[in-house]
């Protein structure tokens, strides 16, 4: 018997011997994320890789923050129409 061959033989037996992991197995981070969450972080790392001077200035995280305060102080306001920015 090779070694190659004994090797693959041990490996054959430990894998046996190891439960498999299943879909349920999620860290606990990952649990409390609502689609908004998601969805939120999704869009700052977008906006971050398409304008280089605000990935210099903000992370990911800072980003979502400014994106969820903007998007709760439109919600309470009752402004669902832009109105672009004032010059």
């Amino acid at each position: 018997m090779s070694l190659r061959s004994q090797v693959n033989a041990e490996l054959k037996k430990q894998g046996n011997a190891r439960p498999e992991w299943d879909a349920s197995v999620r860290s606990e981070a990952g649990k409390d994320r609502t689609v908004e969450d998601r969805m939120a972080t999704k869009i700052a790392s977008e906006i971050l890789k398409d304008n280089t001077k605000l990935k210099n200035i903000h992370s990911a995280t800072s980003m979502k923050k400014i994106l969820e305060k903007e998007a709760k102080k439109q919600l309470l306001t009752g402004g669902g129409g832009y109105k672009g920015p004032i010059i």
